[in-house]
């Protein structure tokens, strides 16, 4: 029998003083795709409601309080994940304190907010339909790339930000 792992991943935006969207990634410390950049987030424990799991990946991994979970995208392909069949719940979550610094912690080597355009390119509105292979942007794990998609569409449908 092939047991299916619930994850979640956190995503948590801003805008930086140059008034950049930026977002929330972690660099994994661990494998697969050690030292690769993604959403924050991990396993939901036994008992364990996804939205409580969400924020308490989030403090872990960033040492960010968060609050006010909503789901914007689910992910289950089976191939997204080399350890087996994960299936990730993926939520817009609020920050407590939106002046607080993301600190790495657990199993990301770094926390820290990055314009969404070293993820997706220029064009928000139109990024490449594979993740750009350039110096100048960030190696995504997984199927991050697709959800940051997801998450800029999400956010703009859901009047979060103003394009």
């Amino acid at each position: 029998m092939n047991n299916i792992v619930l994850t979640v991943d956190a995503g948590v935006f801003r805008f930086n003083k140059q008034n950049e969207l930026e977002v929330l990634v972690i660099q994994r410390k661990k494998n697969p795709f050690i030292g690769s950049f993604a959403f924050c987030g991990g396993h939901v424990e036994k008992n364990e409601d996804p939205k409580d799991a969400v924020i308490r990946e989030l403090k872990e991994e960033t040492n960010l309080d968060g609050i006010n979970p909503i789901v914007f995208d689910a992910r289950g392909d089976l191939n997204r994940d080399p350890r087996g069949h994960y299936v990730s719940i993926f939520y817009h979550v609020e920050l407590k304190d939106p002046s607080q610094e993301p600190q790495g912690g657990d199993d990301a080597a770094k926390a820290l907010f990055v314009p969404l355009t070293k993820i997706l390119g220029n064009d928000l509105e139109n990024p490449p339909q594979n993740p750009p292979n350039k110096e100048s942007f960030l190696p995504i794990a997984f199927d991050h790339y697709e959800a940051f998609k997801t998450f800029y569409q999400w956010l703009k449908i859901n009047k979060k930000i103003k394009i």
